[in-house]
Formats: C-alpha cells, structure tokens, sequence
C-alpha cells in the first residue's frame, strides 16, 4: 500500500489520517472532495486552527445530538468574524468524513437543485443559506424558497444534520417566512458572530 504522504498531494497532519482506516479514502480523494465540496487539504488536516472550540465540539459530539436535543444542526448567525464560514465548514465536512459521515458543502441553490434530484447525504452544510447582496447573496424565487423549506422540514425529520450559515435573521425570515425562522432557532445549536 502506498503511504500516505505519498498518495495525498502535500503535507497533511500527522494523526489526522491512518493508512489502515483511511487508506480508501486517500486513493479516492479527488472523486471524494468533489462530491463534498471540500478541498483535499480540509480532509487531510485538522479543523484546529480554521474552527472554534465550539464548532470542534459539536463534531466530535455529533453522534450525541439527537439525545442532547439539537437534531437539527447547527446555524451560524450574525456578520461573520474569524475565518470564512466557508473554509469552518469545509474543515468540519472533512472532519466528518474521516470518521465516515457523508458530509457535504453546497451553495443554496445547489442545495435546492440536488434535493430536487432526490439526492441526499446526512450532513449538508450550506455557507450561504442567507447573506446579502453586497456579499453574493442571490434572491430565491418562491418556488425555490417552498422547495427549500420543504428540504429543511424533511432532513429534519430524517434526523439529516444541516449546518447553516444567516448573515441576518430578520432579513432571512422576510424571504423564508417565520417558521423557518421557529425551526432553525427550536431545533438548531446556534453560533453567533
């Protein structure tokens, strides 16, 4: 078998990746971090350094979440602060997939299209679930936001994780209405900026 600082392109954590457990993870690394939106270096690195204690802490607790009384996920709030959303995601989703989580970064409206397609994974995290329009948000049309109203709702109901992040929950709840709005801040652990 090849080592692993052979088979992954750089330098990579020593610990965070085991040739017996890993091993099939590394020869697919490239179909794997396309399909998670991920870069390779966020699944051969630890999430110190790019995520809070906080967001380590509910990874390494994930199993526990539907006993603690969190089984929706976990919803980012406020002006972002530290490291990118995006780049806190990429490094939790990696972290999820060394332990074998199928976890996966998409845009909102690859979100919305993907579940259209019937297509589902257990984590989904979605960086800009709502942001403004000065940051690249982009508008839904009511379809859409029905159909990812409906997205959320029935991962809920599945026990599927979704990590969201809300740049401003007034202005989130004005394009996706109050009750998801009510779901995200009954059944979500919340992070704030």
């Amino acid at each position: 078998m090849t080592s692993l600082s052979i088979a992954v392109d750089g330098p990579y954590d020593p610990g965070i990746l085991q040739p017996d457990l890993h091993g099939r993870l590394v020869q697919d690394i490239t179909r794997i971090c396309e399909t998670a939106g991920i870069r390779p270096r966020y699944l051969t690195h630890s999430m110190q350094g790019v995520c809070t204690e906080e967001e380590i802490e509910w990874v390494r607790s994930f199993n526990s979440h539907e006993a603690d009384g969190i089984p929706g996920g976990l919803y980012y709030v406020g002006l972002e602060t530290g490291k990118a959303v995006d780049q806190r995601m990429m490094a939790m989703a990696g972290a999820l997939i060394r332990n074998f989580i199928d976890a996966r970064v998409m845009t909102v409206h690859d979100a919305v299209e993907s579940y259209r397609f019937g297509r589902h994974c257990s984590v989904l995290l979605i960086p800009n679930f709502y942001i403004g329009a000065k940051k690249g948000g982009g508008v839904l049309f009511a379809p859409q936001v029905s159909v990812l109203c409906s997205m959320i709702d029935e991962r809920f109901r599945k026990s599927l994780r979704t990590v969201l992040y809300v740049e401003n929950e007034n202005a989130m709840e004005d394009m996706y209405g109050t009750a998801m709005r009510n779901r995200l801040k009954g059944s979500y652990a919340t992070i704030k900026f």
